[in-house]
């Protein structure tokens, strides 16, 4: 049997509550979207990871009360597919928003968001 290599983000910042928005391009195979995570920093960060398996984000902020706070750098890891947003300095803990803005594509993998 065939096994897949994962790992697991790290836990200093936990995802309560996810609200998304996805346009769909069916002739392109590709798509755009929105999303606004709350979460919850549990320890003093200044990056946070995520799974993003074909994502293209192109603009990360967190709403930390009321003020905005864009990531600095935005880096792909294809291979782990995880995305991690670095912040110029570090993220205290408690509860905020995480906003993204991305484009990613409908693929034939039967993984992600694909087409079928």
């Amino acid at each position: 049997m065939a096994t897949v290599a994962t790992s697991l983000l790290p836990n200093e910042v936990r995802p309560l509550k996810y609200r998304i928005t996805l346009s769909p391009n069916l002739t392109a195979f590709t798509f755009a979207g929105e999303e606004t995570v709350d979460i919850e920093v549990r320890q003093a960060t200044s990056r946070i990871v995520l799974n993003a398996a074909e994502l293209d984000i192109h603009e990360a902020y967190l709403l930390q009360a009321g003020q905005r706070v864009p990531a600095q750098t935005i880096d792909t890891d294809a291979e782990a597919e995880t995305v991690t947003l670095t912040f110029g300095a570090p993220l205290l803990a408690g509860s905020m928003q995480l906003f993204l803005r991305f484009n990613g594509i409908l693929n034939d993998k039967l993984s992600g968001l694909y087409r079928s």
